[in-house]
């Protein structure tokens, strides 16, 4: 559903998109990137996204780099005002 919906969309509005970063120590850190995002398709169909991505950072062999990565997410129709 995701691919088939991603190539209608027509217009793309962003509601709320953070990062939060923490440090567990000096070789140990996470950053969460939350998005969430109303589309429409060319049908004229409303859709509201989200994801949260879970990237962890560590010292390998002196340097910083991402250890894991998880991404999670839904997409649903956006519910109406009625």
């Amino acid at each position: 559903m995701l691919e088939q919906t991603f190539d209608q969309v027509q217009g793309r509005d962003s509601l709320r998109n953070y990062v939060a970063i923490d440090i567990i120590d000096d070789n140990f850190g996470i950053a969460k990137i939350y998005q969430m995002e109303n589309f429409e398709t060319s049908a004229g169909e409303s859709l509201i996204a989200a994801s949260q991505t879970v990237l962890r950072f560590g010292q390998v062999n002196g340097q910083v780099l991402v250890t894991s990565a998880t991404v999670d997410g839904w997409i649903s129709p956006r519910p109406t005002g009625n």
